[in-house]
């Protein structure tokens, strides 16, 4: 982390890189440890990707980052239902807290200028279902 200049606002750490490549992330030794120690804000996990493991491995992630919690996967031409996003949601609620986690697609769709992963359309739709996920997970924690 002492390599990291002070004005570092971006630490990105992933596996192979590819088109269309399958992250590796959460078998990476010292994960927690490490990204509990990264100076930054907001950390952004790819966590829709099979590959990437279980969120469970990082209930442990010590510090004030907020979390942005992958809960759709740019890399399927399926659309994610809001129930399966809600899901996935809640149990990133569970173990960071209400107020650290943010809904995000992994990987921000891994667009390219010139050989984008997913189409526009797909894109839209999957935000969409982010909408609607983040909306019902709102009003169930007002109630």
């Amino acid at each position: 982390m002492e390599l990291l200049a002070p004005s570092a606002r971006v630490l990105a750490i992933g596996g192979r890189r590819a088109f269309r490549y399958e992250s590796v992330y959460f078998d990476t030794p010292d994960l927690v440890s490490y990204l509990s120690a990264a100076p930054v804000g907001t950390l952004f996990l790819e966590l829709s990707t099979p590959r990437a493991g279980e969120m469970d491995v990082l209930k442990d992630l010590a510090g004030d980052h907020r979390i942005g919690v992958g809960v759709v996967n740019q890399k399927q031409p399926r659309v994610e239902t809001a129930e399966e996003i809600l899901a996935r949601a809640e149990k990133a609620v569970k173990l960071f807290g209400e107020k650290r986690v943010l809904l995000t697609p992994d990987c921000g769709f891994a667009t390219y200028a010139d050989n984008p992963v997913s189409s526009w359309q797909l894109a839209e739709a999957k935000l969409a279902a982010i909408a609607a996920a983040a909306r019902r997970l709102k009003n169930r924690s007002a109630n």
